[in-house]
């Protein structure tokens, strides 16, 4: 399966140093930006649980309540 046609991009082959720079140069001229929003809030979520579960445990360990 080839990636070029499912993402719009192009193969260029350089086998010189001249090619190289030949690639780059028109590379320039054709690269994209696009912007999209992600959402956040299962990322977030992750985090407040991870910060969560990290406190419980310094909590446990500060006051020695294990057993």
């Amino acid at each position: 399966m080839k990636v070029e046609p499912i993402t719009g991009g192009g193969y260029h082959s350089a086998v010189t140093a001249e090619q190289l720079r030949s690639v780059y140069q028109n590379l320039g001229s054709t690269l994209q930006v696009q912007k999209r929003e992600t959402e956040l809030s299962g990322l977030l979520a992750l985090l407040a649980a991870v910060i969560a579960v990290v406190a419980t445990v310094l909590s446990v360990v500060w006051f020695r309540r294990v057993g």
